[in-house]
């Protein structure tokens, strides 16, 4: 759960979204390159971009192509993801399928977390997590990290994200999953997606960043992105 698959990685996506009782399943696209970009290419009736979703560093961007509507928003500007302590290096862990350490920015090591053992896998739980508490579940055989629950303690308890790994294959230099399930749980609101990938590589030289024609894309406010998911 500590080694790393690849700096880069490709693979055709099968998504399902489920939000405020509505459900949609679309193709699409994931690109990822290590310490630069995290970005989802949603695909309508198979050849169609209907929406991106790119996180950055700096910033997350999502594209709604066919209401030729974008956001685009720093992530403490983002309430829900500053009340959960969530930004792009958690956000890159958790697609990578890496440990990650809340507040700190070197590769995590053992020491980092306190073990308990259950059943067959071990749980690693954040040392020091402060108000945001990190717990990750590994098979104690194999080393595979299973699960990622992240929740927010204080004034935001009740928030809550968890990351289910499943389906693992080789890629580069270990196992890496072939399929992710994501709940989230915010504000009285819950969203959970599956995605299923296939056809992995690590292919590099596709472009990492999204240029949007403000001429023609209309810019809304973040609150607005779970309606556009369940509109394209």
């Amino acid at each position: 759960a500590l080694g790393r698959a690849a700096d880069a990685l490709t693979a055709k996506l099968s998504v399902r979204l489920k939000a405020d009782g509505k459900s949609l399943s679309v193709g699409g696209n994931l690109r990822m390159q290590r310490d630069e970009v995290v970005q989802l290419s949603l695909v309508a009736m198979g050849f169609l971009e209907a929406a991106r979703i790119e996180f950055t560093p700096d910033e997350i961007l999502v594209i709604d192509r066919l209401g030729q509507r974008y956001v685009r928003e720093r992530w403490a500007d983002v309430p829900q993801l500053e009340a959960m302590g969530v930004d792009f290096r958690c956000v890159q862990s958790l697609f990578w399928n890496e440990l990650f350490r809340p507040g700190h920015y070197g590769r995590p090591t053992a020491s980092d977390f306190a073990a308990t053992l259950s059943d067959n896998n071990i749980v690693l739980s954040a040392s020091n997590p402060g108000a945001l508490a990190v717990t990750f579940v590994a098979g104690l055989a194999d080393g595979l990290l299973k699960q990622a629950h992240i929740a927010r303690t204080g004034d935001y308890s009740g928030t809550s994200l968890q990351w289910q790994y499943s389906g693992f294959a080789p890629l580069a230099s270990r196992q890496f999953p072939g399929q992710m399930q994501i709940a989230v749980n915010a504000a009285g609101h819950a969203l959970a997606a599956t995605l299923q990938l296939s056809r992995l590589t690590t292919a590099k030289g596709w472009q990492t960043r999204t240029d949007v024609d403000e001429s023609r894309y209309q810019r809304i406010d973040a609150a607005q992105v779970l309606r556009i998911l369940q509109q394209f």
